[in-house]
């Protein structure tokens, strides 16, 4: 009994396989495949019946004695090897295209990333607090006084600073004699340097109160979690967390499941009919 497998693209992202396998009953060419006088010598005339079609994975139809297989490819992309032409024969499993999985095998390695460090995070949740998770929450909720204590202080100063100068531009101003040279002159620069001063007291006065309640609440935040750390993790924590594992473990095996639509064989033994895709399409 002979085989053919005939392999047509039917357009550039989707790769179209029919296999055409010769049963008992005589030997049916294609045209397409025989020389002229090959085909005189050869061409035997089979019965032609109805038969079923069904839809799988892949298409399958009968007509009369043939039996025509369609493998259309789940995915799209560049054929980065066709290892195959037309007349060549091939067995079950042999390699026909083999497409570009560069995307496909990226996001695999994020969505491995994302798994490992879901995990570790899981494991530290469910670990006793210890000593040092103490004392490091302890420093930040010091560090975060300390800061706060740092911008009052600078924030004062700052004030300070501007209302000195200020004060000298005014005084500078009054002792101004309008017998002076360059009066006016000098006169604008003073009246200058005030009304920058002035400015800038007035965004001190906007900043500052803004800066010490963003400090207040790093305080409040950084107590909150030294508290948390000294109470360790709750059921709650580990639930989402395991919940979050899983859901990274499923869509990472749902990826990898997909690498062998990337790689379209032979399901049966045959010779390769037609092949209609050359290296470098997508």
């Amino acid at each position: 009994m002979k085989k053919m497998i005939g392999f047509i693209r039917a357009h550039k992202v989707t790769a179209i396989i029919v296999l055409v396998a010769m049963i008992a009953g005589g030997y049916f060419f294609f045209q397409e495949l025989l020389p002229e006088e090959e085909q005189k010598a050869n061409y035997e005339v089979a019965r032609v019946e109805k038969g079923n079609i069904e839809t799988l994975i892949s298409a399958t139809s009968q007509v009369g004695d043939t039996d025509q297989v369609d493998i259309i490819s789940s995915v799209s992309g560049e054929a980065i090897k066709v290892a195959v032409s037309e007349g060549q024969e091939v067995k079950k499993g042999d390699l026909i295209v083999q497409i570009d999985a560069s995307d496909l095998n990226d996001e695999i390695y994020q969505v491995q990333l994302a798994a490992q460090s879901a995990e570790l995070n899981l494991k530290k949740i469910k670990e006793p607090v210890s000593e040092y998770d103490i004392k490091k929450a302890e420093n930040e909720w010091q560090v975060a006084k300390n800061s706060l204590s740092e911008l009052k202080l600078t924030q004062k100063n700052e004030l300070s600073t501007v209302k000195e100068e200020k004060a000298v531009a005014q005084d500078n101003l009054e002792k101004l004699a309008e017998d002076v040279p360059d009066y006016e002159t000098k006169k604008a620069t003073y009246q200058s340097q005030i009304s920058a001063i002035d400015r800038k007291i007035g965004e001190y006065n906007l900043s500052h109160p803004l800066k010490i309640s963003e400090a207040e609440a790093r305080i409040k935040e950084m107590e909150k979690a030294l508290e948390k750390t000294k109470e360790g993790a709750d059921q709650t924590d580990i639930n989402l967390q395991e919940i979050a594992v899983k859901e990274k473990r499923s869509k990472l095996a749902d990826l990898i499941s997909q690498k062998d639509d990337y790689t379209i064989i032979a399901p049966k033994d045959g010779i390769i009919a037609s092949l209609n895709i050359t290296e470098g399409e997508d």
